[in-house]
């Protein structure tokens, strides 16, 4: 039995023990189904990450039972989104995407969980949800001091023009009398 930890020196991961064929994680056993023997390298310099972890869907559900209050809920909650929507699950991806943003903006998912909710109500045609999750990602961008005529990280500034386009599309799919309803209410 092998017993190490995910981020060497880090007191606030779980401890891992590999077991044959079987890793621990947080007290539950997973069963270990592959292992990357060599990836690209994505860093330069000799920095180590050290050992990843990839999930199965089944096994970030039982995670999320065994461990409710886990500090990683968010991640794997916006990672079983991720998987949702990318199967066009998008009811499923809904109620994942929601779980982070419930969680509010002291998750690190919190931005990405409010952009990929407001596409997912989207592809369900259900525009004016879509359009709140929009203008909550805005709303939230300025009250972190975004300056939208200010430079920016080339993804952050994508987001954000991409946000702007499906606000425009959704507007753009919802009829006057309903929209006027939705600014009042907003």
């Amino acid at each position: 039995m092998e017993r190490i930890s995910l981020c060497p020196g880090c007191t606030a991961c779980p401890e891992v023990v590999i077991d044959g064929d079987t890793i621990r994680i947080g007290g539950q056993p997973f069963r270990i189904s592959a292992e990357v023997i060599k990836e690209p390298d994505r860093m330069t310099g000799s920095l180590n990450v050290g050992p990843r972890v990839m999930m199965s869907r089944a096994a970030m559900e039982r995670m999320i039972r065994a461990n409710p209050n886990s500090e990683h809920l968010d991640e794997v909650q916006f990672r079983r989104g991720e998987y949702f929507f990318t199967r066009r699950k998008f009811r499923d991806a809904e109620n994942a995407y929601s779980a982070v943003t419930k969680l509010g903006p002291g998750s690190s998912y919190y931005e990405l969980a409010l952009y990929k909710l407001g596409w997912t109500f989207y592809k369900q045609e259900l525009y004016e949800d879509a359009l709140q999750r929009y203008m909550a990602l805005l709303d939230y961008k300025v009250s972190t001091g975004y300056d939208f005529d200010q430079k920016h990280e080339k993804e952050d500034e994508r987001r954000v023009a991409d946000a702007f386009r499906a606000v425009s599309l959704s507007f753009s799919r919802t009829s006057s009398h309903r929209l006027g309803r939705w600014a009042k209410g907003r």
